[in-house]
């Protein structure tokens, strides 16, 4: 029988996860970027008014590809619209920063949302090994707001989603 050797990058990874999502965590930032900064999108708004807004400040909405049909980059800023039925269904985000950035919205969105849903994976995709970890926050409205941290490569982000519960069932282009 093989024996399983777990690296020590493993078990500093899963203490990281504990020391985030326990519930002693007693740091926090007060420049921590969180989803405060959607420049007037919402949820549920029609992609008509959501083009209006992106006009309104400068910007342009334009389709991710067409591998993508529903995502939208607003020009200008680290957001993507997500939009099913002329509708949109989520915003993403892209924060500047790495780990202590990570932690610091983490920790401000569970003071105000309660602890998240956390999950940690780690995959090879091709030659290149893929960690993440998901903090999963379901709000009263049900509405969810997933930060995760990505590490690919020599390559570190962080991305935030802000969606609805709304499945998209086809492709249209509004």
């Amino acid at each position: 029988m093989e024996r399983l050797v777990v690296p020590h990058s493993v078990h500093l990874f899963r203490s990281f996860v504990f020391a985030v999502f326990g519930a002693s965590l007693a740091i926090g930032s007060t420049h921590a970027q969180t989803l405060d900064g959607l420049h007037d999108f919402q949820l549920g708004s029609s992609f008509v008014e959501a083009q209006r807004n992106a006009t309104a400040n400068g910007w342009e909405l334009k389709q991710s590809s067409l591998s993508f049909p529903h995502e939208w980059i607003v020009e200008g800023t680290d957001l993507r619209l997500f939009i099913c039925e002329n509708r949109v269904v989520a915003i993403g985000k892209h924060p500047s920063g790495e780990f202590e950035e990570f932690v610091s919205i983490v920790w401000n969105l569970q003071s105000r949302y309660g602890a998240p849903t956390a999950k940690v994976a780690t995959f090879m995709a091709g030659a290149t090994r893929i960690s993440l970890i998901d903090a999963n926050f379901a709000l009263a409205s049900g509405e969810h707001i997933l930060v995760q941290l990505g590490h690919w490569g020599d390559k570190l982000s962080i991305h935030m989603n802000y969606s609805s519960d709304i499945e998209c069932q086809a492709a249209v282009k509004p």
